[in-house]
């Protein structure tokens, strides 16, 4: 079996493997007898492991995420249609929802979002609206999701006043 260039980069030696995964090289030599991870020979009948699969089957399964909020509890069937809407497009969708205003950076439901997406978890978060995660900054929030491989979708790119908010 011949390799490609891209191949043989995704393959590891085994100490790099085992270094890389914090293991032992006999741990990686078991593994691969119970398919644990894969690995190759190269033409020399040397082994190379393939610690990308390995480390991706051990990922948490990214998920969508619909985010609403509304500025105070006056707004809740605001929230409610927010929600609606949203969830008929991405019925599988993992909803929050939150009431605070658009200048606050500390909400609690925001903060646990941005730690999701930094951690990977997250491939996709959906809004009624930029401004429903802030009022101002939505620049640096679709920054933060591209760096993390999260899309970020604004579904109606109308701005609303802080009076219709």
């Amino acid at each position: 079996m011949l390799l490609t260039v891209v191949e043989v980069t995704k393959y590891l030696k085994p100490r790099e493997a085992a270094e890389y995964l914090g293991v032992n090289v006999r741990t990686l030599a078991r593994w691969e007898s119970k398919g644990i991870i894969q690995a190759i020979k190269t033409p020399s009948g040397q082994r190379r492991y393939d610690v990308e699969s390995y480390t991706q089957s051990f990922s948490p399964v990214k998920q969508t995420v619909l985010y609403c909020r509304v500025s105070s509890h006056a707004q809740k069937p605001d929230l409610n249609r927010q929600v609606a809407a949203l969830q008929a497009l991405y019925p599988e969708a993992k909803t929050i929802k939150e009431v605070g205003g658009g200048l606050n950076f500390q909400r609690k439901k925001l903060l646990e979002l941005l730690t999701q997406i930094m951690k990977g978890e997250v491939n996709r978060v959906v809004v009624a609206h930029k401004d429903r995660l802030a009022r101002f900054g939505f620049d640096l929030f679709n920054w933060l999701c591209e760096q993390n491989n999260c899309e970020l979708i604004v579904l109606n790119e109308k701005e609303l006043s802080p009076q219709e908010e």
